[in-house]
């Protein structure tokens, strides 16, 4: 027996609504985030993803001397205004893997 093949079929299959956002959201999501760059304290933000590149950088290079250095290195980076995006970003280039959306 395999179901949905030749028992247990759903001759009336239910036609599903997909959710598509409209345009103006994500154009709206974009100039949030560049208004958010815009208004922080880029010297401090920069700073901090430098730590994070070199925490990385120590993990990839001196494991495990170097275990518990990068997770206080991305709560202030986060905390002086890094986006996930900038911290996901250096940690794909020092790991060489991750989810890249383009």
């Amino acid at each position: 027996v395999k179901v949905g093949m030749n028992k247990y079929r759903m001759e009336d299959i239910p036609r599903v609504n997909v959710y598509r956002r409209p345009p103006e959201a994500e154009d709206a999501a974009i100039k949030g985030v560049k208004t958010y760059k815009n208004n922080r304290d880029n010297k401090k933000t920069e700073d901090a993803l430098k730590n994070v590149r070199e925490a990385a950088e120590g993990i990839d290079k001196e494991w495990p001397k170097s275990c518990g250095l990068l997770m206080p290195a991305l709560v202030d980076a986060a905390r002086k205004g890094a986006t996930v995006g900038e911290m996901h970003h250096i940690l794909r280039d020092v790991f060489g893997y991750g989810y890249y959306a383009g």
